[in-house]
């Protein structure tokens, strides 16, 4: 057998080793996309009754419902806030505990804690912790005289979003944190001291990095 035989057998193997997983991918993602397209298109309703062609009047009326609109707005919202909020804080922790202190080690294995949680016990735990008359947040503040009545943290949509999204931080801030200590952990110490010695701001000598480590993120 030849070099080149081999290459092929070697790539006929790879082929066939990751079909099954293209198949099911067409099977499970692929193809339901492009039925619902489909579907989108035309008046049915429910799968198997009868239908007609609509075209385009179904995403007339949806760009025209003041609800979807707004849904669309918060969604843009949710999606800037917990960008712009995750970033800024991942990136203070990571600054933080990249300094040298006693237990750094400990708490760089532990950090990751929230973000392996399981969802499902995140939103229980949370659920529990902003409850009006149980919750432990509710009963401390007021405890403290901080609060003359409870927060309704999920059923007021004046701070249903902030609480949502400081719950969806929590969880992947210590992730995030993770992929910006790794960028600065990257650093030789010998640049960061030189970069000082020239008289490099502080910004000057993170910028680099924390773009490398953004990056990573996107």
């Amino acid at each position: 057998m030849t070099q080149n035989d081999f290459r092929n057998s070697e790539a006929r193997l790879g082929l066939y080793l990751i079909l099954p997983a293209v198949v099911l991918v067409i099977l499970v993602v692929i193809l339901p996309i492009i039925s619902g397209i489909q579907i989108s298109f035309t008046s049915q309703r429910v799968i198997g009754s009868e239908f007609e062609t609509v075209g385009l009047k179904n995403y007339l009326d949806l760009f025209g419902d003041k609800n979807f609109i707004a849904s669309l707005g918060r969604s843009a919202v949710w999606v800037i806030a917990n960008g712009l909020f995750q970033t800024v804080i991942s990136l203070l922790i990571a600054l933080l505990i990249n300094q040298p202190f006693r237990g750094q080690n400990f708490v760089r294995t532990w950090i990751l804690l929230p973000w392996a949680v399981p969802a499902a016990v995140t939103a229980i735990l949370w659920r529990w912790m902003f409850d009006a008359t149980s919750g432990i947040i509710n009963t401390s503040m007021m405890g403290l005289g901080v609060l003359e009545k409870p927060l309704l943290f999920l059923a007021n949509p004046e701070i249903a979003g902030i609480s949502l999204t400081f719950v969806n931080s929590w969880r992947y801030v210590p992730f995030l944190t993770i992929i910006f200590l790794a960028s600065l952990a990257s650093v030789p110490e010998e640049e960061l001291e030189a970069a000082k010695v020239d008289g490099a701001g502080v910004w000057s000598v993170l910028y680099p990095h924390l773009t490398l480590s953004t990056t990573y993120i996107v």
